[in-house]
C-alpha cells in the first residue's frame, strides 16, 4: 500500500463523493479529458465530441432540477459573442454555430455562467479526479525519461504519455503545484521529491510560458497560503527562485530542447506571423472584433478543416471580439482570479485547475 494513501484518501473523501451524482458521470468526464490528452488514446479520439456533448448535455438538465442563478457578467460576454458573430460575415466551413453551442455546452458544465452548490460540488470532485490523476501520469512520465528512447512519441520533443509537449508541459506545472500543496499541507517532505520532478519535466518539456507560469503559480500560492506571515511567504519565493535558477546551472545539459527552441528561428518567425496577423485583425475592427472564433487571415484559420491557430490566446480574443468582449473577458478572468486569492483556506483541501 502506498505511504501516501492515507492523506489522499482524507482528501477524496472531503469532496463528498456520496452526493446524489452517478459515478459514471465522473469517469466520463475523465475518459473525455484523456481521450485528447494521452497518446496510446489517439485512436479512439472520433468519440471525444459526442462523448463531451452527452455528458455536457447531461449536465445541464441535471443542473436545472437544483436551484441555480445565472451569472450576469458571463451572460453579458455570451451576448456580445454572438453579436460579434451576427455582425461580420463569416465563412460557413468554420461552423461557427456549433462552436458556439459547444462553448456556451462548456461555460455551463464548468465556467461561472451557472452559480449552483450542486454544480460546485461536481466541479470540485471532477478536478479533484483530474488533478490526482495528472500527479500520476507526471510520477509515469518520469519514469519514461528514464528508460531510452521513451516518451518521444508525441510532438514537439519530450512529452511522456501525452500527445504534445505543449499540453504536457502544462500539465507538469499543474502537478508540481499541486505536489507543492500536498507537501506543504499535510507536512510530508517526502512529497517534494515529485514536486522536483514536475518542475524538471515542465522545463524539459520545453514549453517557456509553463515554466514561467510555474514559477508566477508557486508565489501566488505561498503568498496566498502564508497571507498573514508576509515575510515568510516572501522567503518562499525567494527560495523557490533560487532552487530553480540553481537547478538550471546544474542540469542545463537536460535542457537543450528549450535552449534549442529559443534559439530556432522558424518558431520565432511562424509566432510572428500570427501575432502580426491579429494585430491587423485589432486595427481593421477594434471594437467588435472580426467574430467570435473567426479571422480574416489565411495563416491562422484553414479554410477546410476550420482549425485555428491563434498564436496568442489573448490576442485572439481582442481580435475576435473586439475590445468591447476582451475588457468583459478580463474581468471575468481578474474577479474569479482575485476569488481564489482573497477567499483562500488554509483548510481547504479542494483542488481545482489553475
Amino acid at each position: 500500500r502506498c505511504a501516501l494513501s492515507p492523506f489522499w484518501k482524507n482528501m477524496i473523501a472531503n469532496q463528498k463523493f456520496t452526493m446524489s451524482l452517478e459515478k459514471w458521470w465522473f469517469l466520463g468526464y475523465v475518459v473525455c479529458f484523456y481521450l485528447n490528452a494521452l497518446l496510446i488514446l489517439r485512436p479512439l479520439k472520433f468519440l471525444y465530441y459526442p462523448l463531451l456533448v452527452v455528458l455536457m448535455t447531461y449536465t445541464i438538465f441535471h443542473v436545472h432540477r437544483q436551484y441555480c442563478r445565472w451569472d450576469k457578467m458571463t451572460l453579458f460576454f455570451l451576448a456580445i459573442c454572438v453579436f460579434s458573430i451576427i455582425a461580420n460575415p463569416i465563412k460557413s466551413s468554420y461552423q461557427i454555430p456549433l462552436r458556439l453551442l459547444g462553448y456556451f455546452l462548456m461555460l455551463y458544465s464548468f465556467g461561472p455562467i451557472v452559480i449552483s452548490k450542486d454544480l460546485f460540488k461536481f466541479k470540485t470532485t471532477l478536478f479533484t479526479i483530474l488533478n490526482l490523476s495528472i500527479c500520476g501520469l507526471t510520477i509515469v512520465s518520469f519514469l519514461m525519461f528514464l528508460i531510452p528512447d521513451m516518451g518521444y512519441g508525441g510532438r514537439g520533443g519530450f512529452t511522456g504519455p501525452y500527445v504534445h509537449s505543449m499540453l504536457a508541459s502544462p500539465l507538469y506545472a499543474i502537478s508540481s503545484i499541486l505536489f507543492f500543496k500536498f507537501g506543504i499541507e499535510s507536512g510530508r517532505k517526502v512529497l517534494f521529491i515529485p514536486f522536483a520532478i514536475g518542475v524538471f519535466l515542465t522545463v524539459f518539456s520545453a514549453s517557456r510560458i509553463s515554466t514561467a507560469s510555474l514559477i508566477v503559480g508557486l508565489m501566488v500560492f505561498s503568498i496566498s497560503y502564508w497571507r498573514h506571515q508576509w515575510i515568510k511567504a516572501l522567503n518562499i519565493c525567494l527560495l523557490t527562485i533560487l532552487v530553480l535558477l540553481l537547478g538550471w546551472y546544474l542540469f542545463k545539459g537536460y535542457f537543450t530542447h528549450i535552449q534549442a527552441k529559443t534559439q530556432t528561428k522558424f518558431s520565432e518567425s511562424r509566432r510572428n506571423v500570427l501575432i502580426s496577423e491579429r494585430l491587423d485583425e485589432i486595427t481593421y475592427s477594434p471594437i467588435i472584433g472580426v467574430g467570435f472564433s473567426n479571422s480574416i487571415s489565411p495563416q491562422t484559420i484553414d479554410g477546410t478543416t476550420g482549425q485555428v491557430e491563434p498564436g496568442s490566446s489573448w490576442l485572439f480574443i481582442l481580435s475576435s471580439l473586439g475590445i468591447l468582449g476582451f475588457c468583459v473577458f478580463l474581468g471575468i478572468y481578474l474577479r474569479a482570479f482575485v476569488l481564489s486569492v482573497t477567499q483562500f483556506d488554509r483548510a481547504d483541501s479542494s483542488l481545482f485547475l489553475a
